[in-house]
């Protein structure tokens, strides 16, 4: 059986790797809903961190984040490779940004959970705050997680 080898990096927009994280996230998350990325959408990029999980040079997972409030990181944008959904990557991807934030002293984490995922969310520990809305077309929850 082949040993495969996970790479995590927090990158920017400058890394050589930032255009896969753009051509990832638009597969996974805006092609589906039909959507295209304009520079507004990417412009935020510039301010956050981003997660990066690949294998053999080639990006299978990625999840931005950045700070929300002073304690707090606001997750965004985890989009994982189609062939490597449901094999406990997003998972892997979010611990390690739970993990990230504890050393940065943050308190909380905050998302915006697609409705198709709150039961991924809520399996991580995270919670359901407020009432569901609508963003990018589609229902939406806001979570959160305190560390």
């Amino acid at each position: 059986m082949e040993t495969i080898n996970y790479n995590f990096k927090i990158i920017n927009t400058t890394s050589e790797l930032y255009q896969q994280v753009i051509e990832l996230r638009y597969e996974i998350l805006r092609k589906p809903l039909g959507l295209q990325f304009c520079k507004k959408d990417l412009i935020c990029d510039d301010n956050e961190k981003i997660l990066t999980v690949t294998t053999n040079d080639f990006i299978i997972g990625v999840l931005q984040f950045r700070n929300n409030e002073r304690n707090t990181y606001k997750l965004r944008q985890m989009a994982i490779a189609k062939a490597w959904q449901h094999k406990g990557m997003g998972a892997i991807l979010v611990q390690y940004t739970i993990e990230y934030a504890k050393k940065k002293k943050k308190e909380k984490i905050v998302l915006h959970a697609r409705q198709t995922a709150i039961g991924f969310y809520k399996k991580l520990g995270f919670k359901t705050v407020g009432v569901s809305f609508e963003e990018v077309g589609i229902p939406h929850h806001k979570m959160e997680l305190y560390l």
